[in-house]
């Protein structure tokens, strides 16, 4: 089966071979079809057994909370830790318009892998000039206004606040998607939105982020470059694992933080923090 998605403006082709549930999340980013070429495709290949007995321990060149990674023969595999699915996503660091998933067959009994945790999409991203950032992301009169925050802080609750006092679209709850175009950065809604369930294909332009930190008081304080990029760095997806990558995401970021504002916001959960952001967002 050929499904086409649009995410973060790309136009991505999977061809699906084998038994996988295309999710609730990833569903409105699915379209009819694309005109002209694809940026990228993902080909999902079955295997009667477990792809896991390729991963041998020896292989094994990283491990961290999510995934673990393994140079074989000069080719990179991923294996996610997300959702106990028995896959993994095989790819050329140097190019990524092309990705192969191997996928076990579910056996009886067993649910069949959920299509967006099998992606690992911020690896081609980087390729398009994208990064992913944990944050909230609301359209505002046709701006991108962005709260980052570790989980638990209040982005969400800030996104709340927009929507409810000003009527704001929340185009995602948790990570939204950037992207530099020829016409300047663009943020995306995307099919990860953790616990907020807020998950539309919509973009807005013009990104402006507040870093969020709860206070007993409101105050917003413009970041220098260099907190702004150490912040936003601690948010962003980036690939620890693998020097070239890491050092592309860091480029990027670094571009992003200079020609984007960034401010730290200290607030409450209340109509004085919106006033506060707004104040800057409409100055």
């Amino acid at each position: 089966m050929l499904a086409v998605f649009n995410i973060a403006g790309l136009n991505i082709q999977m061809d699906i071979n084998t038994e996988i549930f295309i999710d609730g999340a990833i569903q409105p980013f699915k379209i009819e079809a694309a005109k002209g070429a694809f940026d990228i495709s993902y080909s999902f290949i079955p295997c009667e057994q477990s792809p896991n007995e390729l991963l041998k321990p020896e292989y094994r060149i990283d491990v961290s909370q999510f995934a673990e990674h393994y140079l074989i023969n000069g080719a990179y595999y991923r294996k996610s830790k997300m959702g106990g699915y028995d896959s993994c996503l095989s790819f050329d660091i140097n190019r990524f318009d092309e990705l192969k998933c191997f996928v076990s067959t579910p056996k009886n009994g067993e649910y069949a892998p959920v299509l967006s945790c099998l992606l690992a999409f911020e690896l081609p991203l980087l390729q398009f000039g994208g990064f992913s950032l944990h944050s909230s992301l609301v359209k505002y009169k046709g701006r991108a206004v962005l709260f980052s925050a570790p989980s638990g802080t209040g982005k969400s609750t800030q996104a709340r606040l927009w929507q409810t006092h000003l009527g704001a679209e929340t185009i995602n709850g948790d990570r939204a998607l950037l992207r530099k175009l020829s016409r300047g950065w663009q943020a995306y809604g995307s099919p990860w939105a953790g616990t907020s369930c807020i998950y539309r294909q919509e973009s807005a332009e013009k990104p402006i982020v507040f870093i969020v930190r709860q206070s007993a008081n409101n105050r917003v304080t413009e970041l220098s470059k260099a907190e702004a990029f150490k912040l936003i760095l601690s948010e962003a997806q980036v690939q620890h694992w693998q020097p070239q990558l890491m050092a592309k995401s860091c480029d990027l970021i670094e571009q992003f933080v200079r020609e984007t504002p960034i401010y730290f916001l200290e607030c409450r959960p209340d109509l004085g923090a919106v006033n506060a952001a707004l104040e800057i967002v409409e100055g």
